[in-house]
């Protein structure tokens, strides 16, 4: 089965439910997935999360800590991945989870972030909500959604392209299951603060950094890819439109800072001309 992922081809030997909506046709694989009877390699477990990072020749060994005899086999570059378990034609919502990351790492090397944000679509544009966990990026995308008429692209971990500023929808998500295959050009990048009054304030290039550094997937066990990552974020706080939010979480809060967003962002942004003024980074040679 062949999936895509943003610009990233997947083949998998094994059906992803999930994965679906993103299933494409036969042609060249960037990363391939399939099964092995192999036994868990020996190696030094770092552990990150939920999950255990264990460095072996050549690549990386996922597992959970309670369950280390089965897991994912991981390439230094992400194109291989194998799954330790018994032969069968599904996967588990825990292998699931371990390819989700060994991709999100892949997607890293070819220019994307994978940030913890909601998403929607509205006039044919992406706009993204987040903060700190509890502090309502859910109810604020689903406040414009009922208000405004926007739908929901993800509930969590969309991908975010920094050369082109394309936000895409993916195959994992939050609470919501939002596995949707489509991708807008990115109009704002809003850092939620709880408000009783609506306003917007422009963030500072190191408050950008500081924001994107705490919401972006960044995969600390692996300093060569987390290193890639770091220059993402650099890239993007200098590029992206990314922009305080004080507001409430209702339908009325939405309408008022859609107002405030195209008179003081939207317009005003052009993504051409900010790629312009900024030194390009060759992604080519990171893959």
């Amino acid at each position: 089965m062949f999936y895509r992922i943003a610009s990233l081809i997947f083949f998998s030997q094994i059906a992803l439910p999930s994965f679906a909506p993103f299933a494409c046709e036969e042609t060249t694989v960037d990363v391939r997935l399939e099964r092995t009877d192999e036994k868990p390699p020996e190696g030094e477990d770092i552990t990150s999360g939920n999950i255990t990072h264990r460095k072996i020749p050549g690549g990386w060994f996922f597992h959970f800590p309670t369950e280390s005899n089965t897991g994912l086999i991981v390439s230094d570059d992400y194109t291989s991945l194998r799954l330790i378990g018994q032969d069968q034609s599904f996967v588990s919502m825990g292998e699931e989870w371990l390819t989700r990351v060994a991709l999100e790492c892949r997607l890293i090397l070819m220019g994307y972030v994978s940030v913890h944000a909601a998403a929607v679509s509205l006039d044919g544009g992406a706009y993204a909500f987040s903060g700190p966990s509890g502090m309502g990026k859910s109810t604020r995308a689903q406040a414009w959604c009922d208000a405004l008429g926007a739908e929901l692209i993800s509930g969590d971990r969309p991908l975010l392209h920094v050369e082109s500023l394309e936000l895409y929808g993916v195959p994992w998500d939050g609470k919501e299951h939002c596995h949707k295959n489509v991708h807008f050009p990115l109009r704002a990048f809003l850092e939620i603060r709880r408000s009783r009054l609506n306003y917007l304030r422009k963030m500072s290039f190191e408050e950008c950094r500081k924001f994107l550094m705490r919401q972006c997937f960044l995969p600390m066990w692996d300093t060569d890819t987390a290193a890639v990552q770091m220059q993402n974020i650099l890239y993007l706080a200098k590029k992206a439109p990314v922009v305080r939010a004080f507001c409430g979480p209702a339908g009325g809060d939405a309408k008022e800072i859609r107002e405030n967003l195209l008179k003081n962002i939207v317009e005003e942004y052009d993504v051409d001309k900010a790629t312009e003024e900024m030194d390009i980074i060759d992604f080519e040679q990171r893959k």
